[in-house]
């Protein structure tokens, strides 16, 4: 007999390995997570399961039924981008399963593309990205962040909250490792420091 695998299984299996018959209601059996657990947990309801395949097609604004902002924050950001990155985020993400939580695609116009991000459930948009391009062999940089500050929509979600998000969806589903100037910096600093002790 293979393992029961949630609380539900194990009571059951619980009332059935018992050689007593009660006709009285029990409560499911409960398991305390581990802080490490519960972690993992919240990030996947985020973000979902990771992207292992990248896209083989560019994902398209029509791909999937979307609401805009509905009170848009803008705040400027400095991330440099290689062209690599530039791609990744040009595909975009269209989810094929439910344990994909976000749609992103990206529109080009005028040396600028724009990286919108929605959440899939919903179809509501959560973060817009502004990528300035620096020509073909130099990349570009992420000038702005556009995000969502409705209550409704997000909580109490901050200008920081937005950018750790969007940092995060971008390495999890977009496999796009985003480091900010400022984070770039400090890993400079602490090599040196490591070199020079």
């Amino acid at each position: 007999m293979s393992e029961p695998t949630t609380t539900t299984e194990m009571a059951r299996a619980r009332s059935s390995e018992s050689p007593e018959t009660d006709s009285t209601p029990q409560e499911p059996a409960t398991r305390t997570f581990t802080d490490q657990e519960r972690e993992e947990l919240t990030h996947f309801v985020v973000y979902g399961q990771p992207n292992s395949e990248p896209p083989t097609r560019r994902t398209l604004r029509s791909d999937w039924n979307t609401e805009e902002f509905i009170t848009p924050v803008t705040s400027p950001w400095d991330i440099s981008l290689t062209q690599v990155q530039i791609k990744r985020l040009e595909l975009g993400f269209d989810p094929q399963q439910m344990e994909d939580k976000w749609f992103v695609f990206a529109e080009e116009e005028n040396e600028e593309i724009g990286v919108h991000f929605f959440r899939s459930w919903t179809g509501n948009k959560i973060f817009e990205v502004v990528v300035e391009l620096q020509g073909e062999a130099k990349g570009g940089k992420i000038k702005e962040l556009i995000w969502e500050s409705s209550q409704e929509v997000v909580g109490d979600e901050g200008e920081e909250g937005a950018k750790e998000m969007v940092i995060e969806v971008c390495r999890w589903v977009l496999n796009v490792e985003l480091r900010s100037q400022k984070q770039i910096e400090e890993q400079e600093r602490r090599d040196e420091e490591e070199l020079e002790s």
